[in-house]
């Protein structure tokens, strides 16, 4: 089972889940699915970086490219 998937007891398991990580400085997807045997098979993992966070501490903002890059 994945950690943190719920799935209510009489529901079938979905045949792939997409988890979103949406950090200040980097973004990433991760699609996957489980085999037979109960391991994870990774469709596809992808990594951004956006660094939004990079002027949060001196400015207290995100810069506007940042958000752009993010969207």
């Amino acid at each position: 089972m994945i950690q943190g998937l719920h799935v209510p007891a009489k529901a079938d398991p979905p045949d792939c889940v997409a988890v979103l990580d949406l950090g200040t400085n980097t973004f990433r997807l991760l699609i996957a699915s489980l085999n037979a045997r109960q391991q994870l098979l990774r469709h596809r993992l992808d990594r951004r970086i956006v660094r939004m966070g990079s002027q949060v501490v001196t400015r207290c903002r995100s810069p506007a490219d940042a958000m752009t890059r993010g969207v």
